[in-house]
């Protein structure tokens, strides 16, 4: 019984049980895509919900993931060092993720263009909507695939009640508070009037922000034509050029030679960066860490029940 009891004191204490064969996180490493001459074009993803939380998306199942914000920016630092590298094609397949996330990566690669003087060109993959496509404004030439679903342009706050359910099974939420709003957003309750209003205040700020992105990146667009599409609705590439929300169609080697056209550059060699005793053949490998290293025999990733009931704000596509 004690040697139970034990168990229990640990795991609510740490929230796994896990075994680590892992080596140590190295840092990237060039990954030759296509040979070339000795300018370089770089291939950076970003894939996936654009969040920092290493959450696994499963409750039951840790990860060792480095947050995507620092992995974007080790990959620019490289970059910047690399004298040869001449071109950027950013290859974007997300559909949106947390506000600031996105703020941050965007703010992130714009300095990097300022800094270098480096063309950026982004390819979206099968979507790049909501925050994928805030973070597409940073590309000097945005190219879509011909099935590429974006747009999404918004804010949404997702918000679950459990109030009711909570009530069934003789739960009630007692909360001490320092003011009436301090628990605002909260799954325990129902939001108030005032609550909504406040939210919605944050929300349209947000919004605005998103718009000025885009019409800082796109200066050819009219705010009074981006306001007419940017209310959440999706984009196929098509319309979304008819739109003027992106400037061309084209696959990969359409992003190489508009890269190179930036540049002013030919016959480039094709980068990415990758981790040591990982494997990239080609740019459709895309970005994912394993975590090859960690064997769980019971895990509960309680950054999972946060991110799934907690109240962000996102530039996401919910569907």
């Amino acid at each position: 019984m004690k040697k139970i009891l034990a168990a229990i004191i640990l795991l609510s204490a740490t929230g796994c049980i896990s075994i680590s064969t892992a080596r140590h996180l190295q840092p990237y490493r060039e990954n030759i895509i296509r040979n070339g001459n000795d300018s370089k074009i770089l291939v950076i993803h970003i894939d996936g919900i654009i969040s920092d939380s290493v959450s696994s998306g499963n409750p039951f199942n840790s990860s060792d993931k480095i947050p995507m914000t620092a992995s974007i920016k080790e990959q620019l630092d490289c970059a910047e060092r690399d004298k040869n590298i001449k071109a950027l094609i950013l290859m974007i397949d997300s559909p949106g993720g947390e506000v600031t996330t996105c703020d941050i990566i965007h703010h992130e690669i714009t300095l990097f263009k300022k800094r270098t003087s480096i063309p950026v060109t982004v390819l979206m993959g099968s979507m790049a909507a909501s925050g994928g496509y805030y973070l597409s404004m940073t590309g000097d030439k945005v190219m879509a695939h011909p099935t590429t679903i974006t747009g999404s342009i918004g804010v949404l706050i997702s918000k679950l009640s459990m109030k009711q359910l909570m009530g069934k099974i003789g739960i009630e939420d007692e909360t001490v508070k320092s003011g009436a709003n301090k628990t605002m957003g909260s799954f325990f309750k129902n939001m108030n009037d005032e609550e909504k209003y406040l939210f919605q205040q944050i929300v349209d700020a947000m919004y605005e922000g998103f718009l000025k992105v885009i019409l800082d990146s796109r200066k050819d667009l009219k705010e009074q034509e981006l306001r007419k599409v940017a209310d959440g609705r999706i984009f196929i590439a098509k319309d979304a050029l008819k739109y003027g929300l992106i400037d061309e169609i084209g696959y990969f080697n359409d992003a190489v030679a508009s890269a190179e056209k930036s540049a002013g550059i030919e016959g480039a060699k094709i980068i990415t960066y990758v981790r040591p005793d990982s494997y990239r053949p080609n740019v459709y490998a895309g970005a994912a860490i394993t975590n090859e290293g960690t064997i769980n025999v019971l895990s509960i990733d309680m950054d999972w029940f946060t991110s799934k009931y907690g109240t962000r704000f996102m530039y996401l596509w919910k569907e």
